[in-house]
């Protein structure tokens, strides 16, 4: 269960940061004062912050290997690529806990 729990660790949020800051780098940057990009590091953050490292890793690869020629926008299109694999790590750990209760019920019976 450990390891099905430590593929869905989020990142951390300088990882998040980091991540996006690189990908954005590569596009044009427009200015944005201190105080509008400290919300927009804050919104990347808490869109991104349920999403482990790895999938983060990848959904940046993806974008900058796609026909993509602008910063995607939201987090939601960023982490459209790798969708499937997190709704199939959350899968594999609920029911993995399923399973791990029948049988501490049945063990309890």
């Amino acid at each position: 269960m450990g390891y099905y729990l430590k593929q869905l660790r989020p990142a951390k949020p300088s990882h998040i940061l980091g991540r996006i800051e690189v990908l954005e780098s590569r596009y044009f940057e427009k200015e944005t004062i201190p105080e509008v990009q400290k919300q927009l590091d804050r919104e990347w953050i808490e869109d991104l912050s349920k999403y482990p490292a790895d999938l983060l890793d990848a959904a940046c690869n993806n974008w900058r290997q796609s026909n993509q020629n602008y910063a995607p926008r939201s987090a939601g299109v960023l982490m459209e690529s790798v969708k499937a694999e997190w709704v199939r790590r959350k899968v594999i750990v609920t029911n993995a806990e399923s399973v791990l209760n029948l049988i501490k019920d049945a063990q309890g019976t």
